[in-house]
């Protein structure tokens, strides 16, 4: 049986989808310097959270640029996936690694639509550039967890396992459903990075990136900042974890304002716009499992 949520109370929409779009990029922006780094230590943590100044560079053409061309893709179709149109703006080369599509597949969980729907979306992003199931399925599952959080889950009503278990029935693909057991586990347990890092796979694909960043936002979701640092303890693609613990976070606290070192220079411009457009859609009812 499916049951309706709206928005959260207090907070607009657009706000909730900014947030998404601008704590992504911001976790894109300030761990870069960390991104392959197997085990950064507490000083390279402060110093990414920390910074003292604006890098000034924009995400380009990363997976979180990726991400940035689809929700304004799908702004400017009214929240409809055009398979056709987006791919002529995706390069030759950027399917390497499952990760790279569950970043780019951040945007779907923003359009107006049910949890189906939405999983659908990322799955097809997904498959313009990953032919492997896993990489569809991380896709999927990164979506619906940005869509559930723009929804305020999980929150009294809606428990960490009862979150992971919907994430877990639209994922179909039993290793990712395995490892987000594991992230249950880690939640209810209160594990910090190094026990995430000790427990989650050690490949870098979206077995391990998917898992930790939602471990991180599970951990710290009123917490923006603490999940993005959580992601980045974990190492490996620093990169990836972060930016989509900041999205799904982001979402969840649409009243957080991130450090002006950590904005993306004309990206944040480019983000108010995007956000603007998606939250004028009109809006379906959401429907979680």
């Amino acid at each position: 049986m499916h049951t309706q949520a709206t928005p959260a109370t207090g907070s607009p929409l657009r706000h909730r989808i900014r947030n998404a779009l601008l704590l992504a990029a911001c976790a894109d922006h300030i761990t870069a310097p960390l991104d392959g780094t197997r085990l950064p230590t507490s000083v390279q943590l402060d110093a990414v959270m920390h910074p003292t100044h604006a890098r000034g560079a924009d995400v380009g053409d990363s997976a979180c640029g990726q991400m940035l061309t689809l929700a304004g893709h799908l702004a400017e179709h009214r929240g409809t996936f055009d398979e056709d149109s987006f791919a002529v703006t995706l390069q030759n080369g950027q399917g390497a690694g499952e990760s790279s599509a569950a970043v780019r597949a951040v945007a779907a969980g923003l359009i107006p639509a049910s949890l189906d729907v939405i999983a659908d979306t990322g799955r097809r992003s997904a498959a313009l550039t990953h032919a492997d199931p896993l990489a569809r399925a991380a896709a999927a599952v990164m979506a619906c967890a940005v869509a559930m959080a723009i929804q305020g889950v999980p929150n009294a009503a809606v428990t960490p396992e009862r979150f992971l278990a919907t994430l877990s029935a639209q994922a179909r693909h039993p290793e990712l459903v395995h490892y987000l057991t594991i992230v249950r586990t880690l939640a209810r347990h209160r594990a910090g990075p190094a026990e995430a890092i000790a427990t989650l796979a050690t490949s870098p694909t979206a077995l391990r990136t998917v898992p930790a960043a939602l471990t991180a936002f599970l951990r710290h979701h009123q917490d923006p900042a603490a999940a993005i640092r959580y992601a980045a303890a974990i190492g490996g693609q620093t990169r990836a974890i972060a930016t989509m613990a900041g999205a799904v976070t982001g979402a969840r606290n649409p009243q957080y304002q991130p450090p002006a070192a950590w904005k993306p220079g004309a990206d944040t411009i480019r983000i108010h716009a995007i956000a603007g457009g998606l939250a004028a859609i009109e809006h379906a009812p959401f429907q979680p499992r």
